[in-house]
């Protein structure tokens, strides 16, 4: 589909535009980010989650913010937003991390159109390490 602009006042119409012939880019808010997952680097004193870029919305991503879930039921920024800008694809939270305890997060991207939607919480994830191999006995 084709398209073409006239304007309109009181004095009349214009001449149409030229025909678009390349479509319209639509920019909006990023799109929700799929599910964060537990990292490899999880243990016992950190959890690392990992996220996948989302769609952009066609404006470049700035930032993300991630949160978690505090004992309390309040959701506390970790970095991202008023903590400054955050491109990495993976964050390992160090500060706080209770050996045995389960945290949960979410995220959500910025671009130059605003915030977009937060992920679903995240499933619990564990701070403990990976068991160690199993000796003979």
């Amino acid at each position: 589909m084709y398209v073409q602009v006239i304007a309109v006042n009181e004095r009349g119409l214009s001449i149409a535009s030229t025909s678009n012939i390349e479509g319209a880019l639509v920019q909006t808010v990023p799109s929700e980010l799929v599910q964060l997952i537990r990292g490899a680097d999880t243990s016992a004193t950190q959890i690392q989650v990992i996220w996948s870029a989302p769609q952009n919305g066609g404006s470049s991503i700035i930032s993300y913010q991630l949160d978690v879930l505090n004992a309390s039921g309040s959701w506390i920024e970790v970095v991202g937003n008023s903590t400054g800008n955050y491109l990495g694809l993976s964050y390992t939270l160090t500060v706080g991390i209770v050996a045995g305890n389960t945290y949960q997060f979410r995220i959500r991207a910025y671009n130059k159109w605003g915030w977009g939607a937060y992920t679903s919480v995240s499933t619990s994830i564990l701070a403990a390490s990976v068991p160690s191999q199993v000796q003979n006995a």
